[in-house]
């Protein structure tokens, strides 16, 4: 994994592990796919558009920078970070630890989310690192075949799970492509809870759910 900051006013106790930095500031991540990882994008996009003739993703990092207005704290002993915003996220896989990606040119398996607080934890299990990423205030997130607004989510990435929330009366409002139908939808609920597998929405459950295109 490699990691690259530019923040201003860094400060760090090496006893506690606390950090604390000024923004605006961005960080930058890339981590190296595992073998047997997959693209989270559909399958035919990949294979038309980017396989190597030997049949085999040729971008093998995982690429993750979060842009932040306010102040990065947070704790490495601890391995999570606070962002404070507005915050936003760009997130898709690429070929080299040193490219980005452009927000205007995000590949097909790439994503965004802007909240006004993000805080990002590290998680190693069996050798690899994940991270989860929890976005507050004002969530909005895009890619991976669909787009959402609420109030809270949660994205597990070791898992490609997801967990929006709504909070008060407030609700959430999810738009993707139905596979049975082939359909584009729009549910709106007070919490929703689904995978994405090959750039589909897959084993959705929502709560009090009061509108999915306009059926019960």
């Amino acid at each position: 994994m490699r990691a690259v900051g530019d923040v201003t006013n860094f400060t760090t106790d090496r006893v506690t592990g606390k950090t604390l930095a000024s923004g605006p500031g961005t960080l930058r991540v890339w981590r190296h796919k595992q073998p047997g990882s997959k693209s989270n994008a559909p399958p035919s996009l990949v294979q038309t558009t980017l396989l190597k003739d030997s049949g085999t993703d040729p971008r093998e990092w995982e690429f993750q920078e979060v842009r932040f207005r306010k102040q990065m704290q947070g704790n490495f002993n601890q391995k999570f970070t606070v962002f404070e915003g507005p915050v936003q996220v760009i997130y898709g896989p690429v070929s080299l630890p040193t490219e980005l990606i452009p927000l205007e040119n995000l590949p097909t398996d790439g994503g965004t989310m802007d909240c006004s607080e993000l805080q990002l934890t590290q998680e190693s299990t069996g050798g690899k690192t994940n991270f989860n990423l929890l976005g507050k205030g004002n969530v909005r997130i895009e890619g991976f075949g669909f787009h959402a607004l609420a109030d809270e989510i949660n994205h597990d990435q070791s898992k490609s799970q997801y967990k929006l929330r709504a909070h008060g009366r407030g609700l959430v409002n999810l738009w993707y492509r139905d596979l049975d139908s082939g359909q584009d939808k729009r549910a709106a609920g007070e919490s929703f809870d689904f995978r994405v597998v090959d750039g589909a929405v897959k084993e959705l459950k929502g709560h009090r759910t009061s509108i999915i295109d306009g059926t019960d």
